[in-house]
């Protein structure tokens, strides 16, 4: 969700500032806590990596 709704990578996007905070506002509105939050960015890549391989 966070890729999808919060990360974009079109020429038009919001500065990539802009994008974390929208990951934030995501990552406030469900209660993750410092550690899921630590794995947030490598879970995203993660999910691509495994979207690509499909």
């Amino acid at each position: 969700m966070a890729w999808t709704w919060c990360v974009s990578s079109r020429t038009d996007a919001p500065p990539a500032t802009a994008q974390a905070l929208q990951v934030r506002v995501l990552a406030d509105a469900y209660g993750l806590g410092a550690e899921a939050r630590a794995r947030l960015v490598d879970a995203m890549l993660d999910r691509q990596e495994r979207n690509a391989r499909w």
